[in-house]
């Protein structure tokens, strides 16, 4: 049975304790244990009414405290998947700078770096736009 129907029942029953009564029964009691129902009823909807504020507030609480976090480790994710990459790029530079150092080797690194971008996927788990095949050097990182 619902809330509001039990509500309803009361409110009846108390309607119908009125109405059947005579007068000159025993009014005046009849109307007491009435009047301390009611204020029963009134204390028990204002304790649901301060229980539902108080979970309302630590619902609040608690989705702005998941956000954040949700913020925090996306951002931290987003840094890790860059610097793995700078990692891979810096490598390539040393071996760039090396004396005995190639153009195979040069571009060995080169693709090691390519790949471990591509591998990370780190355009489009961020909700970037890949580069088009023609596109100039400096439109790379387009925002979707």
């Amino acid at each position: 049975m619902t809330k509001k129907k039990a509500q309803e029942e009361s409110v009846e029953k108390v309607e119908n304790k009125s109405v059947e009564q005579a007068p000159g029964d025993n009014q005046e009691g009849d109307l007491q244990a009435q009047l301390e129902e009611a204020q029963q009823s009134a204390k028990d909807n204002w304790d649901k009414v301060l229980r539902s504020q108080a979970e309302m507030e630590n619902l609040k609480r608690r989705n702005a405290k998941d956000l954040e976090n949700a913020h925090k480790f996306a951002l931290d994710g987003f840094v890790k998947a860059l610097l793995e990459v700078k990692d891979s790029l810096t490598m390539g530079l040393k071996t760039a700078k090396e004396e005995n150092a190639s153009v195979e080797s040069i571009t060995e690194g080169l693709e090691m770096t390519e790949k471990h971008y591509s591998k990370l996927k780190i355009l489009l788990l961020w909700g970037l736009k890949p580069p088009m095949k023609k596109a100039p050097p400096s439109s790379i990182l387009l925002k979707a």
